[in-house]
């Protein structure tokens, strides 16, 4: 069984980004979504160097200084990740 992990966004690295870590631990081959990712190359190897799948959001100009200010679209943008095609 594949698995598929689903974190808000990345642009640094906090609290939830920690639990993520731990998580990602626990499923070292999960899939990784998030809306954004932004996250700095010095935090990425946090993340065990893989891929993150993102939204749409990723793709507007701007979004990595003022994504939060798109809070409206963040329902619409979690629906369009394709997360049964990643991991089946």
């Amino acid at each position: 069984m594949r698995t598929a992990l689903v974190h808000e966004w990345l642009d640094t690295w906090a609290g939830s980004e920690q639990c993520l870590e731990k998580i990602l631990s626990i499923y070292p081959d999960a899939e990784l979504f998030a809306l954004v990712d932004f996250l700095p190359p010095g935090l990425r190897t946090r993340l065990g160097e893989r891929s993150v799948h993102t939204s749409f959001l990723q793709r507007i100009p701007g979004a990595a200084r003022h994504f939060r200010q798109l809070l409206p679209l963040f329902p619409r943008a979690i629906e369009s990740l394709d997360i049964a095609s990643s991991i089946l």
